[in-house]
């Protein structure tokens, strides 16, 4: 190498060097003031533990230990906002010119606290707006107000937030619902004008969960009058106990209301579809509404242990409620109306064959059990009891189902009932059996019991009392059968007519009541 080309490289390795050293010199000072800027823009104070270079893409500055503070009225002692570190890439152009430009910031592992005050406020409404008392000094890696006045310039082409988590709090139920794995890519972010936003997330809540949900849509932050439209897509997941495998809706949401419209849920069999809005000026902020069919019960019932479905069927259903805005306490403060209709169904639990066979044994004519099983399964079977259809509608208050239409349709019987059924899966209910007439001779053949309990169609009604539990019903005698059954019992032996018949009726009587108030 010639003297000239070497003192030509020295040169040049010398201002490349005063140019590195004047890039770090100029990123420390400037981006210092990046957290004041951003601080300031959300009407928050900022701090941070300290600066260092990176590499984003290009030259790139990340300010560590970030913290943006609460709003007074919300603020319990945690930040509004904190994240390990903010890396944000420069233009080398600019910051040789002592002007700091950034074009791409990316935050990792942040953690942001959405809070709801007992009045219904939301710590988001006040973002933007400037705080009017005197901010003390900030502590040391601080910045603080006393800062140069030129600030650093934000052009962002995008804001990409990796690993993060949301923590929303309502303080007046107590209620804190989790997204975490939050990760967001945002382009050109802006205030006051909409700007385009990809989320991605898992929901963790008591009440109803989703390992996935994603989001695309566009956002405005503008203080109370923040706004975002878009879709969301989450699942699998559960509701209370109830697994679905996806969500699709439309989304709109603003600072005190939320809504998904239209929104399909899809089941491991079966779809819903309706909306879901949520309101937090109103008493009742809930209104769900929901249209479901083809939905295969026994996918939706099966018992986690065992594997065996307590019920079959084809559902469909139409549910409207209105109520507070979900938690553990929702469906017990929820009202609202259901229908539902189930094709092909059965009922594990409800014994309503053995019922009757237990019921009408002082009447049967003779030992029937195993005729009865043969000819009619469906109903005598010792699998529950199965049904070609069952409808029933209502309403849905106090934590209950109340219904007075209850139906259930088999081969040579149905049933007609009324009561309730509670959503802890207590129930209630006063259920007639009507047997047709070819039942009815295959249970009674030639009894002298007939006249007094089938009707002049030849049809056999037998009144029963369902109570329990859902998985495990109880089920007898309605105890105002008692008397009749006695009667008929009575005429059964052929004492109907002897001195001691009303008595040994009134005796009857008395033991078939009480043994139905033990069931």
């Amino acid at each position: 190498m010639s003297r000239r080309a070497g003192i030509a490289t020295l040169v040049v390795l010398s201002v490349v060097g005063l140019g590195a050293g004047a890039t770090v010199v100029l990123s420390q000072r400037a981006v210092r003031r990046l957290p004041v800027a951003a601080g300031r823009a959300l009407g928050r104070t900022s701090a941070f533990d300290g600066v260092r270079l990176g590499f984003l893409r290009g030259p790139a500055v990340s300010v560590v230990g970030v913290r943006i503070s609460e709003h007074p009225r919300f603020d319990d002692g945690r930040p509004f906002l904190a994240a390990d570190a903010l890396t944000m890439r420069l233009a080398i152009g600019r910051l040789l010119r002592g002007r700091v430009t950034v074009d791409r910031v990316a935050v990792d592992r942040p953690v942001l606290r959405v809070t709801r005050d007992a009045r219904g406020g939301l710590n988001l409404a006040t973002i933007g707006r400037p705080r009017r008392r005197r901010v003390a000094p900030a502590p040391a890696g601080a910045a603080s107000d006393g800062t140069p006045r030129r600030r650093g310039r934000f052009r962002l082409a995008a804001l990409a937030v990796r690993d993060g988590v949301v923590v929303f709090h309502d303080r007046a139920s107590g209620r804190i619902v989790r997204l975490t794995g939050v990760a967001a890519d945002v382009e050109a972010p802006r205030f006051d004008v909409p700007v385009p936003l990809v989320l991605r997330a898992a929901l963790e809540d008591p009440s109803v969960g989703a390992e996935r949900v994603e989001t695309r849509g566009k956002i405005t932050v503008a203080g109370p009058a923040s706004v975002y439209d878009g879709t969301l897509v989450a699942g699998p997941g559960r509701v209370g106990r109830l697994p679905y495998t996806e969500v699709e809706s439309a989304v709109h949401a603003e600072p005190r209301a939320l809504v998904l419209d239209p929104a399909t849920i899809r089941l491991p069999a079966g779809v819903l579809e309706g909306s879901l809005r949520l309101d937090g000026r109103s008493p009742t902020p809930l209104q769900l509404g929901l249209d479901g069919r083809d939905i295969d019960v026994a996918r939706l019932t099966v018992d986690d242990e065992t594997g065996d479905p307590p019920a079959e069927g084809t559902l469909a259903i139409e549910v409207e409620l209105t109520g507070p805005a979900g938690g553990p306490g929702f469906l017990a403060a929820a009202v609202g109306s259901l229908r539902a209709e189930v094709v092909g169904g059965r009922l594990g639990a409800f014994a309503l064959g053995s019922a009757l066979r237990d019921v009408l044994a002082p009447v049967a004519a003779g030992e029937r059990g195993a005729r009865l099983r043969r000819r009619y399964p469906e109903l005598f079977g010792d699998d529950g009891v199965r049904f070609a259809r069952a409808t029933a509608s209502g309403r849905i208050a106090d934590g209950r189902f109340h219904t007075r239409d209850l139906e259930l349709v088999g081969a040579a019987w149905k049933a007609h009932g009324t009561g309730v059924v509670a959503l802890d899966g207590r129930l209630d209910l006063a259920v007639r059996v009507t047997a047709s007439p070819a039942l009815a001779d295959d249970i009674l053949g030639r009894s002298r019991a007939r006249p007094l309990l089938v009707d002049a169609h030849g049809a056999l009604t037998v009144p029963l009392r369902i109570r329990g539990r859902l998985g495990r019903p109880r089920v007898g005698i309605d105890p105002a059968f008692a008397p009749v059954l006695a009667k008929a019992a009575v005429a059964h032996a052929g004492y109907a007519r002897h001195p001691f018949g009303d008595t040994m009726s009134s005796v009857l009587e008395r033991v078939l009541g009480a043994r139905s108030r033990r069931r």
